[in-house]
Formats: structure tokens, C-alpha cells, sequence
């Protein structure tokens, strides 16, 4: 007896991803170089699909008043850290990154929250992908080694 396989198709167009199920949004990240950070998305990341760009912010957190139960200087914390965009070119591979990641991303031992980014306003304008995009996107997904921007003829 053949068993049929659930397949999952998505149409890939050469747009900019800014639908929000292809972006994911990670927090508690710690403190650490900004070029450590991406690099550790990037390879944490990349493997569930073609990842269209990585964003890295900043993040302090609000200054809580020492509680008067606590000695001087106790419960005020002003340790920095990072919030991340991962944002991937179809939502199946962020869909997969996303279940698979989740509650198992460590950072230099701090585990990492893992949601799908929500825009506050959806774009309602498609921008095509810039030149270079379009050919790492393809040399990916259809298997081309380069494009030219001219045709060769071939004898």
C-alpha cells in the first residue's frame, strides 16, 4: 500500500519578503559583539531556508527602583542586550525555523524567545528585488552558478 505524502507548495516571487509570516522576531538575546550576534543567527537560521536579511537592535530594559526590602544597589538592573528580525524569502522555512528553534536557541547560555514579527501596517506597495537578490535567489532555488546581463552565444 502506497502512503501519500502531505506536500507543501509556495509560490516564490521575486519580490521583497514583507509578508509577516516570513519574519520572525527573536528577544533575550544577551550582550555580545553585533558581528558575533549575526553570524550566530545567520547560522542558526540559514539552514531551514534562504534568509532575505537580518536586522539587530539594541534593547535596555527599563531601570526598576531598588526594592526597600533589598540591600543598596540590589534588584536595579541596567544589563543590555538585543532583540532580532530574521526575515526569510517564503514563510514555509520560517514556519520551520520557528517550530524547530523555539525554546532550543541558546545564546551564551540565555535561552531565546522565538514569535512570528507582526507589522503594524501591512505594505501596499510590492518592490521588486534588487538585481543582486534576484540572483542569490535563484541561484538557490533553480540551481543557476551566476547570470549574465547579456546573452552569449554558444557554438
Amino acid at each position: 500500500m502506497n502512503k501519500r505524502e502531505k506536500v507543501s507548495v509556495e509560490i516564490l516571487d521575486f519580490i521583497s519578503p514583507d509578508a509577516n509570516r516570513k519574519s520572525l522576531f527573536i528577544t533575550g538575546i544577551p550582550y555580545m559583539a553585533e558581528e558575533e550576534l549575526i553570524e550566530l543567527l545567520h547560522s542558526s537560521f540559514s539552514k531551514y531556508g534562504l534568509l532575505y536579511g537580518t536586522q539587530v537592535f539594541p534593547y535596555t530594559p527599563r531601570l526598576q527602583p531598588p526594592s526597600p526590602t533589598l540591600k543598596d544597589g540590589q534588584g536595579a538592573s541596567n544589563q543590555t542586550g538585543y532583540y532580532a528580525f530574521v526575515n526569510f524569502y517564503l514563510a514555509m522555512s520560517a514556519r520551520r525555523a520557528k517550530d524547530d528553534l523555539n525554546g532550543k536557541v541558546n545564546f551564551k547560555g540565555t535561552e531565546c524567545k522565538i514569535t512570528f514579527a507582526k507589522r503594524k501596517k501591512e505594505a501596499t506597495e510590492k518592490k521588486t528585488l534588487h538585481f543582486s537578490k534576484c540572483q542569490e535567489v535563484a541561484n538557490k532555488f533553480l540551481g543557476f552558478n551566476g547570470w549574465s546581463v547579456s546573452l552569449k552565444c554558444v557554438s
